[in-house]
């Protein structure tokens, strides 16, 4: 190995700094009963005083582990134990600095909200309840992937009916209602903010008052342009602005169907699914709007998917660089995202409709397909005739994915076939260090993930996951695995008994490296941030599990990990991070 084919990386991947924010740190706590793997005590870095820690540690927190007095930001996002009944999660932000305590976080009840559904009348003494309604609340704004939504079913009480109560933590909700009476489209409530206990009454409207939409689903018949009925397919119907839902339904053997969409809207669009059932392959459609009103009751609309072509099939073989066939890869034909919808939410808007006000054209529509390659590396995919961009994942790790643009589907021809040879994955190989740019690190865990946008991995119907490359750090910290080109997000996780953090690094693969690369990873110094976690009582609260997350882009990352003790006590190994303002008390967030 030369010394130009060495790269020593010091700097892990820094936050976004849009807008002028600094890197910030993210803390989830979430019930437990029990630790697993990833929150592991250490019992040979405990202390009392520096003079219990190894040589180039001290004693912060009662924990051995390198610090620095730079204030970094916290947001806390705390979720007691299953165990602790009657406390709701909560979030909290404040600056801290490691190595020194931050301010008791004290877990308050949750709110009770509570009241009952009614159907709506024009005389509101004439109001019925609604009994065994779904009412359900899902939480809203930048952090409420921390929080899960919360069910209750109204219910016949001793006082009334139609009554729920729900325990939640303060915060803004959106409110979907789906009623048990029949043809009752569902009915929600955007942005509904808790703050306090309070009592609401949910109305909505009844059956009778929700608009009937009546169609019938076609194609049309490549040879005579005739209506072809539609049977075994899904529909639903949205309004313009997508917060109203109609009833979902699914076509009869005339393609016919029947939903109720709220009195809220007027204009809908009809959404198309194919399902198990359907008689014949249906593209994802989505169909211009049509116009409810008291004189389309009766009305039967003619949602028309056009002429689709004959059903072709492409018959897929799939090779290995040395020519070997590739069993088991995953296959999927995705004809392009749908089109942005043109603006309808006013009448001069709107776009032409046909010369039969009652017969409805697409909108939008989408093709996809997949399947999976036999012993022989061959799969048969069924499309309709389109451009589309098939994607090849190998289960073989050895081996590159794969994605071909631009496969044209002709109409003229029943079947055709298609071969693809996939490359190799690049052997990458490396060194682990500790931060003195030293001592190896053992036994650590190495992940590459493609960098790529969130489109790119919609494309290939995979996750970031599915794509990485893994590997332990052997005796000397050397680990050898094989990743795809393009610039990977490494996440170095070390054992925890090294008292060391896990760190991120941002890497370049390249296809042609001879030899390969050898990437040097310095882990950045480690610190402390401890606190406690009190009931409203002030006792101590135990059994809680504290994540720590660092802020990659857009993405939180997790970094460190801690239960809390006896005393409530948390301890959490994190990495150098760049400083914030000054440290401050805890505040609420928004």
């Amino acid at each position: 190995m030369t010394p130009e084919a060495t790269r020593t990386i010091r700097r892990p991947i820094r936050g976004s700094r849009l807008a002028g924010l600094l890197l910030s740190a993210l803390f989830v706590v979430v019930g437990c009963a029990e630790p697993d793997t990833a929150s592991v005590d250490l019992p040979d870095l405990l202390c009392s005083t520096s003079a219990d820690c190894p040589e180039g540690y001290s004693c912060q927190s009662g924990l051995c582990a390198q610090g620095f007095d730079t204030p970094l930001r916290i947001v806390l996002h705390l979720r007691p134990p299953q165990s602790a009944s009657g406390l709701a999660p909560q979030l909290a932000e404040l600056d801290v600095r490691l190595g020194t305590p931050v301010p008791d976080l004290v877990v308050t009840p949750p709110v009770r909200y509570f009241g009952t559904v009614v159907y709506d009348a024009v005389n509101p003494d004439e109001r019925v309840a609604a009994r065994n309604a779904e009412i359900r609340f899902v939480p809203v704004g930048p952090w409420a992937h921390l929080f899960d939504p919360v069910t209750a079913i109204s219910e016949e009480t001793a006082a009334r009916a139609g009554y729920w109560d729900v325990a939640l933590s303060p915060g803004t909700y959106d409110v979907t209602i789906r009623p048990a009476m029949p043809n009752t489209p569902p009915t929600r409530f955007s942005n509904v903010l808790i703050t306090d206990s309070t009592e609401r009454t949910f109305v909505i409207p009844p059956a009778e008052r929700a608009r009937p939409l009546r169609g019938r689903l076609v194609r049309r018949d490549d040879a005579s342009g005739a209506d072809v009925p539609a049977a075994g397919v899904r529909v639903q119907a949205f309004s313009l602005d997508r917060t109203h839902l109609s009833t979902s339904g699914v076509t009869d053997a005339s393609g016919e169907f029947l939903v109720h969409a709220p009195l809220e809207a007027s204009r809908y669009r009809l959404s198309v699914r194919p399902t198990q059932d359907s008689a014949a392959p249906v593209p994802n459609i989505t169909f211009e709007p049509v116009h409810l009103t008291e004189q389309t009751r009766d009305d039967v609309f003619t949602f028309d998917m056009g002429r689709q072509g004959a059903p072709v099939e492409l018959s897929v073989h799939v090779r290995a660089p040395d020519g070997s066939p590739v069993p088991g890869a995953n296959l999927s034909a995705r004809s392009g995202a749908l089109p942005t919808l043109p603006d309808t939410s006013s009448e001069d808007s709107l776009p032409p409709q046909t010369a039969d006000p009652r017969r409805v054209r697409p909108e939008a529509l989408s093709y996809a397909a997949s399947a999976r390659t036999d012993d022989a590396g061959r799969a048969v995919l069924t499309l309709f005739p389109q451009r589309y961009t098939l994607s090849v994942i190998p289960q073989d790790p050895a081996l590159a994915i794969q994605s071909v643009r631009d496969v044209e589907i002709a109409p003229a021809v029943r079947e055709t076939s298609l071969d693809i040879e996939l490359g190799e994955r690049v052997e990458v190989q490396g060194v682990v260090l500790a931060p003195n740019g030293v001592d190896p690190v053992v036994d650590a865990r190495v992940t590459f993930q493609p960098l790529r946008d969130e489109e790119t991995f919609a494309e290939l119907g995979v996750t970031p996951q599915l794509l990485g490359a893994y590997a332990q750090t052997g005796e000397d910290g050397r680990f050898v695995l094989r990743a795809l080109p393009g610039t990977q997000r490494v996440e170095i996780t070390p054992p925890a008994q090294r008292g060391l953090a896990r760190a991120i690094f941002p890497v370049r693969v390249e296809v042609d490296g001879e030899p390969p690369e050898d990437h040097v990873f310095v882990l950045p110094e480690s610190g402390v941030v401890s606190g406690r976690t009190l009931r409203p009582d002030g006792s101590p609260l135990v059994g809680a599990e504290v994540n720590a997350w660092i802020l990659d882009g857009n993405t939180a990352r997790t970094v460190a990990t801690s239960i809390t003790g006896a005393e409530g006590v948390y301890r959490l190994l994190l990495p150098a991070l760049e400083p914030t303002d000054d440290a401050s008390a805890p505040r609420d967030l928004p």
